[in-house]
């Protein structure tokens, strides 16, 4: 069974521990957030759980966040890559299997060319479409989104994934297909794409944070009023949504939304202090005051927390974007065009890639000039 041999698995890592300690935690899904943790305090619960013969822990997700907080050295490359194998090779229903899949990034570094060619090799030797067609599907999408799509190759995604079956397919086919021609500024097949969704879906809820800023570069002035006011009509509940579960994609829309709309009430007061409060990880936390900084135009705070960020997380590419943009307007231009580089190095999925391309440009061609 799947829970067994992972807790084998670690006891391998940690001989010493006695394994007859009682965690009280009754339901580790419903009982922890890892947001109101700091990392050493999550790393440690988790990791006493996982070593306890007193509840063999049989959730994916469990010991997919236990790989994310482990300390990144061979030890931890190591089990992730068991991981994988041990689930795909699991009774783990096929549902459930898939959607920890798709978190195989977070746990393996698919940016390093030899761990994204290993990880999918365990893809190919073990997927099977006709006995687990959703666990299949979530290996080929997070094949193209972590390849071809992350390395900046043009990839039809209509034609990649056409064969493929999963419940949310099409909510994870529409964003990447909008994300990959606002990040390489297409302007024409965006609005052609954008014209194939209906209003029912371009304007909801999972799917407004991705359509309103594509309407925007499209200029389709008429469907960008719309996501205005629905956009308008939702946020208050995304505020809500974002204090209450530390939810980050409700916490960016509220700010994405207080931007566009050039309206700051829309941003409670003492709302970023209670998140920053009550938000310990501190990648998530380093995350909301960038967020914050630049949303503010502060550069230097913009500057310090992305700095943080970068030291601490260096593999998180996408940290290094509002680093070189504060650094920029910071004036510290070789500082800028560094972390620029990164940026525009790994993260050619992104949304702002095309634009932190220009500014790079721009600014080595300024340093040329002088």
């Amino acid at each position: 069974p799947f829970g067994k041999s992972m807790h084998e698995l670690i006891r391998k890592y940690y001989p010493d521990q006695d394994p007859n300690e009682i965690i009280g935690i009754s339901d580790y899904k419903n009982s922890v957030d890892l947001k109101r943790l700091s990392e050493e305090e999550a790393y440690k619960l988790l990791l006493n759980r996982a070593l306890s013969s007193t509840t063999i822990e049989t959730s994916p997700r469990f010991w997919f966040d236990l790989a994310e907080l482990m300390p990144r050295n061979e030890d931890q490359i190591k089990f992730s890559f068991q991981l994988i194998e041990n689930l795909m090779l699991s009774d783990i229903p096929d549902l459930e299997k898939s959607f920890s899949l798709f978190s195989s990034p977070s746990i393996i570094d698919t940016d390093e060319t030899k761990l994204r060619e290993r990880l999918f090799k365990i893809f190919d030797k073990h997927r099977n479409k006709g006995k687990n067609p959703y666990t299949y599907a979530a290996t080929i999408i997070t094949q193209t989104q972590s390849g071809d799509i992350r390395l900046g190759k043009p990839v039809n995604i209509n034609e990649a994934w056409k064969d493929l079956e999963h419940p949310v397919l099409e909510n994870i086919l529409i964003p990447t297909k909008l994300g990959i021609l606002m990040a390489n500024k297409n302007i024409k097949e965006l609005k052609d794409a954008l014209l194939e969704i209906s209003d029912e879906r371009l304007f909801s809820s999972n799917l407004l944070d991705v359509s309103w800023p594509a309407l925007i570069m499209s200029e389709l002035n008429d469907k960008v009023e719309i996501a205005e006011r629905t956009a308008k009509d939702s946020v208050t509940q995304s505020v809500t949504t974002a204090a209450r579960y530390l939810d980050f994609q409700s916490i960016r829309f509220v700010y994405d939304s207080a931007k566009r709309l050039n309206d700051k009430s829309i941003i409670p007061d003492g709302w970023f202090q209670y998140l920053d409060s009550q938000i310990t990880s501190e990648r998530d936390r380093y995350s909301l005051r960038i967020i914050n900084a630049e949303y503010g135009e502060d550069w230097k705070e913009l500057a310090k927390w992305s700095g943080k960020a970068v030291a601490e997380y260096p593999t998180y590419y996408n940290y290094y974007r509002p680093r070189g943009y504060a650094l920029a307007k910071l004036g510290k231009t070789q500082e800028a065009i560094a972390a620029l580089n990164i940026y525009i190095k790994y993260s050619k999925d992104e949304v702002h890639w095309k634009d932190a391309l220009l500014l790079l440009d721009s600014l080595k061609a300024n340093t040329q000039n002088q």
